[in-house]
């Protein structure tokens, strides 16, 4: 993988995070039992290395905060495509 190509994911997952980070008070409503629901949408599949990690986030954070959050997984565009979600 060369430089620029390196750049270009950096500044990906960068920007992603970014817009996970800001979405997520957008998304967030209080439910029924007052936690906020943090919904995150991506296009890969279930066994793609985003999927796994993103489920190992969900299992720390309720885990660690799960009188506060509930966090909701969407893999392979379940919340439309990627311009959608954006």
């Amino acid at each position: 993988m060369n430089k620029k190509s390196r750049i270009r994911q950096a500044a990906l997952v960068f920007m992603l995070t970014a817009a996970v980070g800001t979405l997520a008070g957008c998304s967030s409503q209080a439910s029924a039992d007052n936690r906020q629901i943090i919904r995150i949408g991506h296009n890969q599949s279930t066994n793609h290395p985003t999927h796994i990690a993103l489920l190992a986030f969900e299992e720390f954070i309720e885990e660690n905060l799960g009188d506060k959050y509930n966090v909701e997984v969407f893999p392979s565009e379940l919340l439309g495509s990627q311009n959608e979600m954006v």
